[in-house]
């Protein structure tokens, strides 16, 4: 099947890659992404806002996983 959605800019594919990589750290490394993102607060650059939107998305997925109650115990913070 032939993809019909058009190449991404060189903007687009910027925020795509930090996208991934923001999701990716604040899934293992929340404490590095927190850093990275204070020292580049005021960055409007694609790849930068990419990242604050993956590392977002990775927390409203986290959210929506303990909330359905399909997370494990790990994920609800819950010892038995």
């Amino acid at each position: 099947m032939e993809n019909s959605a058009s190449p991404l800019t060189p903007e687009e594919e910027l925020f795509r890659k930090g996208f991934n990589d923001g999701y990716i750290l604040e899934k293992h490394s929340p404490k590095m992404l927190k850093e990275i993102m204070a020292d580049q607060k005021d960055s409007k650059l694609p790849f930068i806002e990419g990242m604050k939107a993956g590392g977002r998305e990775y927390k409203r997925q986290q959210v929506l996983v303990i909330a359905s109650g399909k997370g494990n115990e790990k994920d609800r913070n819950i010892e038995r």
